[in-house]
């Protein structure tokens, strides 16, 4: 099995954050807050995870 890396797309700052979206090899595109392992389905659920709520979407 091939191991699939990630590809930045953009960072961002949101309240002394930084976002960074990033696709994978399949071209799905996530969301990491701060280099965390913790992915996020997209930057506005990362932005929700930063304001205290739950993100809309898991991500498995």
């Amino acid at each position: 099995m091939k191991k699939l890396g990630f590809t930045t797309i953009n960072e961002a700052s949101y309240k002394g954050h930084t976002i960074t979206h990033i696709e994978d090899g399949f071209q799905q595109e996530f969301a990491i807050i701060d280099d965390k392992k913790e992915l996020y389905a997209s930057v506005s659920d990362a932005k929700r995870v930063i304001n205290g709520l739950q993100p809309k979407y898991e991500v498995m």
